[in-house]
């Protein structure tokens, strides 16, 4: 995961007054909207999504969430970890929806901002990621996500027809 050499800064002589901010967003077509969470501010927080679709600020709410980044694997697998604690009833009920028929997989995207910038994403390119799993208990929910988008493309990706490679006619 590639981070800015201010993030680095601040992982390596955690100041007081500049502090990283975690944040977790969870999207799917059938939520009722998509769930932005931090795990640093207790009073919520608000944000640029630092992508073209997205202008504006958006909120983040407040929710201990604690995340295991990628290590680096020999078969080069990516998979994230992330555990959500004192998890809202509307994330479960969602959740529940979902089960159902889980066909389209829940995107998962984590940024890190700076405290006192929140409009520059210090994990640029900010980690997208596919829910592969998810694990519900009363008290926590646990999700692994990785890079499962990658299974549904054909390959080659290039489909070579005789319209766009007249060489192939025999």
């Amino acid at each position: 995961m590639p981070i800015s050499d201010e993030l680095k800064a601040v992982y390596a002589t955690a100041p007081v007054v500049r502090t990283y901010i975690e944040t977790l967003t969870l999207e799917h077509p059938e939520f009722s909207g998509g769930f932005r969470y931090l795990t640093n501010q207790r009073d919520g927080w608000q944000a640029y999504l630092s992508d073209l679709i997205t202008n504006d600020l958006v909120d983040f709410e407040y929710v201990p969430f604690a995340v295991v980044p990628p290590q680096a694997e020999g078969d080069g697998a990516i998979s994230l970890q992330v555990a959500i604690d004192n998890c809202d009833r509307v994330l479960m009920d969602e959740l529940e929806i979902l089960s159902v028929s889980p066909t389209i997989p829940i995107i998962l995207t984590y940024r890190v901002y700076l405290s006192d910038d929140n409009t520059t994403v210090q994990n640029d390119p900010p980690m997208v990621l596919d829910i592969t799993s998810v694990t519900a208990t009363q008290f926590f929910i646990t999700f692994n996500a990785g890079l499962t988008n990658l299974r549904n493309r054909p390959f080659p990706s290039k489909l070579y027809t005789v319209d766009k490679f007249r060489g192939l006619a025999r």
